[in-house]
């Protein structure tokens, strides 16, 4: 049983760094903040302006796609 938990953990890793290879640098500290610090801090930091400001849900998809 713990071998298979180890095969897909490997799997998702493998998994995860291949998503990261094709993402541009604002996507893979997004990301990382998702991987990290969870949902919650992800929304966040994706809706976080330049400064202090914050962005609109289109302004944030227009940057993070």
């Amino acid at each position: 049983m713990e071998e298979n938990k180890d095969k897909k953990d490997k799997k998702e890793e493998k998994g995860v760094k291949s998503l990261k290879v094709e993402m541009n640098d604002k996507n893979k500290e997004a990301f990382n903040i998702f991987l990290k610090e969870g949902n919650d801090a992800f929304v966040k930091h994706v809706f976080k302006g330049e400064g202090m400001g914050k962005l609109s849900y289109a302004e944030m998809r227009m940057m993070y796609g």
